[in-house]
């Protein structure tokens, strides 16, 4: 009788630890399964390397190149892409006939829909100077037609990366040296946190506001009748007038109110009148945008090694020119774990 108890015992235990080992593996795959490194820089030329932005055909998004086998893909330039590299299109995977290399994981964007992803791998790339081996990609189940794929922030954090739209390049610096005359000079700095939601800096509506959340994301891009806008959610702004709404029909029915209002970002840097979107968007958990609203006025150098933007105005005031009045495009942005 104590034997039989003892055993029965002993195998209630092992239950109870099997049911716990296999939610904690279930939980791990959901949340972080294991996957290889993004890629390998196999060559690259002598830094600073330059590589040629260009708008998508919509005159939307910022792109760059990457050649894999001979073909150029158009990578849309995605700040708000956090937990990927490269993303292609599923045709274009398809087309490349890249080889399978397991699952991601899960990936959310703005309308807070998951969908999980996979992952394939291309053996070798070329961006600008830059050889890549290796090459670990998440599929895109959405089709862009505009471009291939996007290139995200597991690909920048490999550098320090100057976002410049007026002289349209991305320069990329060695992560360890960045450029000593943007960091010892009178670009202004501004901290930035990152957890798996892109690049999400603090800053205020108004000299004396409430300390509010913003990712910043080129992939937000509203340019209507000659301004560009940035989003917030409605709760921020309940006392500041209306200027106007906007039809937006792939995330709202009815029209979308807007704002102009004055911004300050922590450490009291103005950046002065800002237009924005009033959409109480489902995620990430931030409180609004900067997108194409905040890089057509500065120059902006991101190092995730310091988790500091160094931020420096186009001269005198001006603006990156580039025609896309009437033009509305709120690229679904991607965040989740890997």
């Amino acid at each position: 009788m104590r034997k039989s108890f003892f055993r029965d015992l002993l195998v209630v235990c092992l239950l109870i630890l099997i049911v716990a080992c296999s939610v904690m593996l279930l939980v791990g795959y959901v949340s972080r399964p294991d996957t290889p490194k993004r890629f390998t820089i196999a060559r690259q030329e002598l830094y600073p390397i330059s590589v040629p932005m260009k708008y998508d055909k919509y005159g939307f998004l910022p792109m760059i190149e990457m050649n894999v086998d001979g073909q150029l893909l158009q990578l849309a330039i995605d700040t708000g892409l956090d937990y990927a590299a490269f993303q292609l299109n599923s045709s274009k995977i398809k087309e490349l006939n890249l080889a399978a290399a397991g699952k991601s994981g899960f990936f959310s964007g703005i309308m807070g829909l998951p969908r999980r992803t996979r992952l394939f791998r291309v053996r070798n790339a070329n961006i600008a100077s830059i050889a890549l081996q290796d090459v670990y990609v998440t599929e895109e189940p959405r089709e862009f037609d505009s471009f291939d794929g996007l290139v995200g922030n597991e690909f920048f954090r490999e550098f320090v990366t100057l976002i410049d739209y007026g002289a349209m390049e991305l320069v990329l610096y060695p992560k360890d040296m960045p450029p000593k005359d943007i960091i010892d000079g009178e670009w202004k700095q501004v901290p930035f946190s990152n957890d798996n939601i892109g690049i999400v800096i603090n800053g205020t509506i108004g000299e004396f506001g409430e300390i509010l959340r913003f990712c910043l994301d080129t992939g937000v891009t509203v340019n209507y009748e000659g301004k560009s806008y940035g989003i917030i959610k409605s709760k921020n702004v309940r006392d500041i007038s209306s200027t106007g709404e906007i039809m937006i029909p792939q995330i709202s029915k009815g029209p979308i109110q807007t704002i102009s209002t004055k911004m300050t970002l922590i450490d009291g840097i103005d950046l002065g009148l800002q237009e924005f979107l009033v959409w109480d968007f489902p995620r990430p958990a931030v409180d609004g945008f900067l997108g194409h609203n905040f890089l057509v006025r500065y120059k902006v150098l991101i190092s995730f090694e310091t988790e500091t933007l160094y931020i420096k105005d186009f001269q005198q005031g001006s603006e990156a020119s580039n025609d896309r009045s009437g033009r509305v495009n709120i690229k679904t942005s991607h965040f989740g774990r890997r």
